[in-house]
């Protein structure tokens, strides 16, 4: 459904078959070096006047899942304290 609409990209493409799969094997983008990248940008918003309010809860989620061990893993783990555990 997502893929069909307003919300479809390449991001997407990539990331929810891997999320939905538990696939969280590093392809090249850990979850530790977009939460580096997204810290630049911060900066570079800030500096620049512009309003980061948006970008606070997402650094929040990759920084939480830092602390919780996956900042090796592909950036699609972020989406492991919101995943139910897996089966069996």
């Amino acid at each position: 459904v997502l893929m069909r609409g307003w919300a479809a990209s390449a991001m997407l493409d990539r990331a929810l078959p891997r999320a939905a799969a538990r696939d969280f094997a590093d392809t090249g983008a850990p979850v530790a070096r977009i939460l580096e990248a997204q810290g630049m940008i911060a900066d570079m918003m800030r500096d620049a006047g512009v309003d980061t309010r948006l970008l606070a809860p997402a650094r929040a989620a990759f920084a939480r899942a830092v602390a919780d061990g996956a900042a090796p893993l592909d950036l699609t783990a972020v989406v492991l304290p919101y995943l139910d555990p897996a089966p069996g």
